[in-house]
């Protein structure tokens, strides 16, 4: 490099650079710019057109022509394929159409399986006119590909009569680290260590296997770092296992299925506390409640555990059925755990944290005795989604239960003016039992029942318009009665934050008097004073002294 830039300065020609930068800057191109075969668009190899020179260099580099994509131009697969040269190749690509085509993709790969180090194709048609029942991928999944890092397989929809992986694939690919099927079954029958990293098997379908052979299997994964297994686990293991499987480093665990059968597999595991455990399950029966909570106490003693000061409760799909928890060590996780559905965030490195979603068909005080197993001294953050009835007559318990909160945040139900009974009640809550009506209910009752360390208080999806059925109030107003109360009873008002609500400038004064107001300036649009508030004549039940409790 330094011979090149002596006799080379900034008005020489870029076909006078070395081959070996130039190849580099071909690189980098290749990243941003790749060739692809639909449509079709030459990206970066456009350069082999500019001269001779470019042409030359990046026929030279066989790394250049590595990356192939899956499609029915044979030609250019072609082309790829003879410049990549003895190249390790990277294929990737969409096999859903056209679908007459699918059963040329495997044939065009397998020749060069022996060299591929990924393979990454989603939408594999299911339904194939194949020779002799055989599925046209079923011949890739029996070979060897002694290169091969990365494997993920997507069929186009989960059935019975697609492919399988079976262990004599898994046992040749010794440099395999990750392993990501979908719609397609995978042969628990490994019975050598391989180095696996990440393996995520989604709904498979029918199995022969148990619970006996997946564990036996992830016994022989010892460098398992992150595991998903959806709707993977045998429908029989739900019986209890005696075979126990340590998995020192995994760090990820995320187990979704229809019933208790998760609770099995996760009772078999052996885990560090360091893993992160996303539990995911459709019902859970009432016998079952002790069985979870048995479990989540048990990885809550591990050794070198860590706090968790960040508490998520509730459902933000508003589905009164659904008991979500979610425990955090880190707040960065918070957000990257749904709580609307299963689509959550990983990554290896991540804070851990335990996440819990299921069925409880209308059982959501199952909430209390699992929230009592985490310490009320390091909970310093709640999460709490308000939207029915059920879990609002437990709100007052959960958040009494942690009474060293610093931060609240309560959301109400999106995008749906009409359902406000969450955001309701929460207003009254804080106005009547968050709030002491008089220096004397602290007294009498004790600073803890009031949250005397919050420090803010966020509020979302909230519509300040709407009347109270319970105080008779609209809830600006509650919500202003709540900031005169703690602040006559001498307690702390936190800094009140308003995201994904509507707000007129005379709430905010009338706020800003007892508290500081942050407002989402995006999300919160100003409303003209002349919009009218909702009517109504509830029955109050706003209360001037409270009862003991």
């Amino acid at each position: 490099m330094l011979a090149a830039k002596q006799c080379r300065n900034m008005h020489a020609l870029p076909c006078s650079l070395p081959a070996e930068v130039l190849g580099y800057i071909f690189e980098q191109l290749a990243v941003v710019d790749p060739l692809k075969a639909y449509p079709r668009e030459w990206g970066w190899a456009r350069v082999t057109h500019v001269c001779q020179r470019f042409r030359a260099v990046s026929l030279e580099h066989g790394n250049l022509w590595s990356n192939l994509s899956v499609h029915s131009d044979s030609a250019l697969w072609d082309l790829s394929i003879f410049r990549s040269r003895k190249a390790l190749l990277s294929i990737r690509g969409y096999a859903g159409h056209p679908a007459y085509m699918s059963a040329r993709y495997p044939k065009q790969i397998l020749p060069h399986l022996a060299r591929i180090r990924v393979l990454d194709v989603i939408q594999i048609p299911t339904r194939v006119v194949a020779a002799h029942d055989v599925h046209p991928w079923q011949p890739i999944l029996e070979s060897k590909a002694p290169e091969l890092r990365e494997l993920k397989l997507s069929m186009s929809e989960s059935e019975s009569g697609g492919p399988t992986l079976g262990s004599e694939f898994l046992q040749t690919a010794s440099k395999l680290i990750t392993l990501h099927l979908f719609g397609i079954q995978m042969s628990w029958n490994i019975r050598a260590p391989i180095n696996l990293r990440s393996l995520d098997l989604d709904d498979p379908g029918s199995t022969n296997f148990n619970l006996t052979d997946i564990l036996q299997s992830l016994q022989c994964l010892p460098m398992l770092e992150f595991l998903h297994l959806r709707y993977a686990i045998p429908d029989d293991s739900a019986d209890e296992c005696n075979t126990h499987v340590s998995l020192p480093r995994l760090r990820i665990i995320s187990l979704e299925d229809s019933d208790k059968c998760a609770l099995s597999l996760w009772s078999s595991l052996t885990l560090t506390s360091a893993c992160s455990v996303y539990l995911d399950i459709d019902v859970l029966e009432p016998q079952d409640d002790v069985r979870l909570r048995a479990l989540v106490q048990a990885h809550l003693t591990l050794k070198g555990i860590p706090i968790y000061p960040y508490i998520c409760v509730g459902d933000e799909s508003g589905d009164d059925e659904v008991v979500r928890l979610s425990a955090h060590s880190a707040y960065d996780t918070v957000g990257q755990t749904a709580r609307k559905n299963r689509e959550h965030a990983y990554a290896i490195d991540q804070s851990p944290l335990l996440s819990l979603s299921f069925q409880a068909m209308g059982r959501t005080q199952v909430l209390l005795p699992l929230l009592a197993l985490f310490p009320s001294t390091p909970v310093e953050t709640a999460v709490v989604s308000l939207h029915k009835y059920t879990l609002c007559d437990l709100l007052q318990r959960i958040l009494r239960q942690f009474s060293s909160l610093k931060h609240l945040e309560v959301i109400g139900m999106e995008d749906d003016d009409d359902d406000q009974d969450g955001a309701q009640y929460f207003c009254w809550l804080f106005a009547n039992r968050l709030s002491p009506p008089s220096p004397k209910a602290v007294s009498k009752n004790g600073v803890e029942h009031y949250l005397p360390h919050l420090h803010s208080l966020s509020l979302s999806n909230f519509m300040f318009t709407h009347h109270s059925d319970r105080t008779g109030r609209n809830l600006h107003e509650d919500v202003t009665r709540a900031f005169e109360r703690r602040k006559a009873a001498g307690l702390r008002n936190p800094v009140l934050k308003i995201e994904n609500s509507d707000l007129k400038d005379s709430w905010i004064r009338a706020w800003e008097e007892w508290v500081t107001v942050e407002r989402d300036g995006q999300s919160c649009p100003v409303m003209d004073e002349s919009v009218p508030s909702d009517e109504g004549a509830g029955e109050s039940e706003d209360e001037e002294a409270e009862e003991s409790e």
